[in-house]
């Protein structure tokens, strides 16, 4: 029997628990065994939307999850002074003393993107293939967006940042590079690669073919506002700014959401759409070659 593969997704959130109900209901729908995985919601002490772990678990239960199942969400507030990829490294810390000590991968796990149910799964086949490497860390080859108003496969290039996978041995020795510049993605990459090549994952359709669909979908049009948007402007300060209008846009939702842990309406639909392979009108299989990249 093949050694389990334990995951901690890694969530990172701020005045937008709207976005947290739905990444909490993508995750109750992976496929990957619920008792190999967990999700940490990392919040900000002076956000906003009265998330905790007892509320986020008492949601998942009201969806008829069993108590083991919810005992695997997490919810903690962090420093509002860290810098998001200091708050990666925070995260990752606290998943690795309190959450599930002994994983074996981190996930990112963003609010605001829409991942495919097969989505950890095929991460951890992806390093299980690789035979189970100590420094290992991989994102997809593509992905799904909807940049263009439309869901589209397109290249990773710039598109892949909430889709990465990495061992928890190369975090020890490669954490996230804590700096307020908006490149902090680049830069950690960069630092990954001199530590181990890159591998890539996709989502394989069918048990005897190497063709694949890509499991992430990187969305744009969530009509919260997005952190790289607020980078060409404020520069260092991005984040600052990001937040300022998360806080404005909570006040303006004041209300109009609830704790549900269910996926929301256009996630799903990307979900579908996704994983109806040559149903959507722009949904290619695209080659993948087995074995080491």
């Amino acid at each position: 029997m093949p050694a389990p593969t334990k995951i901690v997704c890694l969530c990172p959130t701020y005045c937008r628990p709207w976005h947290v109900s739905s990444s909490v209901g993508q995750w109750l729908q992976q496929t990957h065994p619920a008792e190999e995985r967990w999700l940490l919601i990392g919040d900000d002490v002076d956000a906003l939307g009265g998330l905790s772990t007892a509320r986020l678990r008492d949601a998942i239960k009201g969806q008829g999850f069993s108590a083991e199942v919810a005992g695997r969400v997490w919810h903690h507030k962090f420093n509002s002074a860290f810098t998001l990829p200091h708050k990666y490294n925070a995260m990752a810390q606290y998943a690795l003393t309190f959450v599930c000590p002994d994983a074996d991968l981190l996930v990112v796990w963003e609010d605001d993107d829409t991942y495919l149910p097969g989505h950890l799964a095929q991460i951890a086949r992806a390093w299980n293939l690789r035979n189970r490497p100590a420094t290992w860390w991989g994102h997809p080859e593509r992905v799904w967006s909807d940049y263009t108003l439309t869901l589209q496969d397109e290249p990773a290039a710039g598109r892949f940042h909430a889709a990465l996978a990495l061992s928890v041995d190369l975090w020890h020795q490669s954490p996230w590079v804590e700096t307020a510049d908006g490149n902090f993605d680049q830069q950690f990459l960069q630092q990954l690669a001199r530590q181990t090549p890159r591998s890539r994952y996709d989502l394989s359709t069918g048990r005897n073919t190497w063709w694949s669909t890509p499991s992430y979908v990187f969305r744009w049009h969530t009509q919260t506002p997005h952190g790289q948007a607020f980078m060409p402007e404020h520069g260092r300060n991005w984040q600052s700014a990001a937040k300022q209008a998360l806080r404005a846009e909570f006040a303006a939702r004041m209300g109009a959401w609830d704790c549900t842990a269910l996926v929301d309406g256009l996630s799903a639909k990307h979900i579908a759409n996704a994983t109806e392979l040559g149903k959507h009108p722009v949904s290619r299989p695209i080659p993948v070659t087995p074995g080491p990249q």
